[in-house]
């Protein structure tokens, strides 16, 4: 029937990657979930870009809620916690100094959603080596350049570790959050002129 409806291929052929498009198992945002390879998974079947920034932004949410909630129960029990790691007459004299690196470090635990979701986005569309790099900017450049700053040029000693780290933490995860955002915008070009023609 090909030469009496010339375009019924054509229409064939666009019907056929509209239902294998549509009929892709869509990703369940699950993202209570806190595992990595789970998390992968679902971003990496979402495969429309509406998708895709929806469960970006929707992990750091559920990851900054329950940041929040863990940082303040490592703040408001430092002390408690603290005697945990120094019950011995040996440790005793450490448990002020185990409870000001609690205090401080619950704000480590604040600064690690945006960077880690980001990264674990990454690694769910394909692109391992752009989280790699989030990962190593993160957790071995700056983390380590700002604690040797703070703690031995400007003299915070043991505490401006603490601080560098939490700072390095948040500044790497801030770059990989920025850098996720730009690529969901040039996925999302790409998307439309891919599939705008296909699913009019």
């Amino acid at each position: 029937m090909w030469f009496i409806f010339p375009n019924a291929s054509k229409k064939r052929k666009i019907e056929k990657v509209k239902n294998r498009h549509t009929n892709r198992p869509k990703g369940r945002l699950l993202f209570f979930h806190f595992n990595q390879s789970k998390i992968q998974r679902c971003i990496s079947n979402n495969y429309l870009y509406k998708n895709l920034k929806i469960g970006h932004s929707y992990s750091i949410k559920i990851g900054f809620a329950v940041s929040i909630i863990l940082g303040a129960i490592m703040v408001i029990f430092s002390s408690q916690i603290a005697t945990a790691f120094s019950y011995t007459n040996a440790s005793a004299g450490l448990s002020s100094q185990i409870a000001t690196a609690i205090s401080i470090l619950s704000f480590f635990v604040l600064a690690i959603p945006h960077g880690i979701m980001s990264s674990m986005m990454f690694q769910g569309v394909g692109k391992g080596t752009y989280s790699l790099i989030i990962t190593l900017l993160r957790s071995l450049i700056l983390e380590s350049v700002l604690a040797y700053l703070f703690c031995f040029i400007f003299g915070w000693g043991v505490v401006g570790i603490y601080a560098g780290v939490v700072l390095g933490c948040f500044l790497g995860g801030t770059v990989g959050y920025v850098w996720a955002k730009f690529f969901i915008k040039k996925f999302e070009k790409i998307s439309r002129d891919r599939y705008d023609g296909v699913e009019s």
